[in-house]
């Protein structure tokens, strides 16, 4: 088993922190609605910022309507496209997530 480059274990808890913000509309019954249409086109544009090119629109708005919808913030998009990203698609450099870190 190879060892992931530290970028991709950044990345990784990136996509996790994503993930938890979106699910924690569930802990505030009554206001998580609300909170998901402020949520849902950020969660949409950090997508597009992370995977950027075809699987960053078509996740971006994947990412939009699974937030905006009712009892789907618990499907973990970022995370599971981090794992697509790292493990199914080619190497190449432009099908990496990118994330900056200074």
């Amino acid at each position: 088993m190879q060892r992931l480059p530290k970028q991709q274990i950044i990345s990784l808890f990136i996509c996790i922190g994503f993930d938890l913000i979106g699910m924690i509309t569930y802990i505030i019954p009554g206001v998580s609605e609300l909170i998901d249409i402020i949520w849902a086109p950020i969660a949409a544009m950090a997508y597009f910022i992370m995977f950027r090119g075809v699987m960053g629109v078509l996740g971006g708005f994947f990412t939009f309507f699974e937030e905006i919808m009712p009892f789907t913030d618990i499907i973990p998009t970022f995370t599971l496209s981090w794992m697509v990203k790292t493990f199914l698609v080619s190497s190449a450099s432009e099908t990496k997530p990118v994330v900056k870190t200074t």
